[in-house]
This record gives structure tokens, C-alpha cells and sequence, in this order.
């Protein structure tokens, strides 16, 4: 895993996250595209800030954040606003706030992870292996777990 002082603002990197498993870095943790009802840009924290909070462990940068797209997550806006910049949705309520992705950095993430799928895969592949090792070390120590690591 790659620790905090090897991460570069805007860095692309595999690794392995709660909700998806390429990231950018942006100084406070790693924003890529979440599918749940549909994609969406969301944060994870790096494994190192906190155990408990922190989601992501970077493994390989892959890239660099094209520059034309922002490091931002996503905004509310009004739904007078949206529908200024989005005339066909007729059916917002004017006076509700609306949440809006990030689009250019949601397609990027999404793309990426279909360019960079095979680094993903060596990720996950070289990760259960190294747990599977050390589970079957263990045991020869003596210590044992209810299942190897890979299958929880």
C-alpha cells in the first residue's frame, strides 16, 4: 500500500476502496465513481489517516487527473438554477436544492476503471493472495480464523 507521502494531487490510483477501487487523490482522500441507483462521484479516505474511517488503500498510480477537470466532488444547487442549465427538467421544484455530480470527473473515474481494469484485477488478485499467505502462516503458528481472509 502506498503511504500518504507517496500520493500526488490529482494522482489516479488502483487500489482497493468500500465503493470503488480507483481513485484520485485530492490532499483529503480519494473521490471515484460510486454506482449505487446509479453513478454518482463519492470520497473515500486513505487507510492511513484513520483505520476506522479511512476505506481506501492505494496500491499503483496509474495516471494523472487530466487537467481540465476539477477536483470537486459535486455541489447543491436550487432548481431554478438546474433547470436554467437543464431546460428539459421541467418536473424540479424550483424552490428544493438539487445535488449535482461532478460529470466530467464521474465519466473519467468510470472510463478509467474500465482502461485500468487489468491493473485492477492484479491488485485484487496479489492482495488475496498475500492475505491467503499469512492466514496459512498463522495457522502453522497456531493461530486460527473461521475462514482465510479471501472468503470473508
Amino acid at each position: 500500500m502506498l503511504k500518504l507521502s507517496e500520493l500526488v494531487l490529482g494522482g489516479v490510483y488502483v487500489g482497493r476502496g468500500r465503493n470503488f477501487n480507483l481513485g484520485v487523490w485530492n490532499c483529503t482522500g480519494f473521490m471515484g465513481a460510486r454506482y449505487k441507483f446509479g453513478y454518482r462521484v463519492d470520497n473515500e479516505y486513505h487507510y492511513d489517516t484513520d483505520p476506522h474511517f479511512g476505506t481506501f488503500e492505494p496500491y499503483l498510480k496509474v495516471a494523472q487527473l487530466p487537467e481540465s477537470i476539477q477536483l470537486i466532488p459535486g455541489y447543491s444547487i436550487s432548481g431554478a438554477e438546474f433547470m436554467l442549465k437543464n431546460p428539459e427538467a421541467k418536473h424540479l421544484k424550483m424552490d428544493q436544492m438539487y445535488y449535482t455530480d461532478n460529470k466530467p470527473l464521474m465519466d473519467y473515474c468510470i472510463e478509467a476503471t474500465k482502461t485500468y481494469a487489468d491493473k485492477i484485477d492484479e491488485v485484487r488478485i496479489s492482495r488475496r493472495e498475500a492475505k491467503n499467505a499469512a492466514y496459512q502462516q498463522n495457522q502453522k503458528d497456531g493461530v486460527y480464523d473461521e475462514l482465510p481472509p479471501a472468503d470473508r
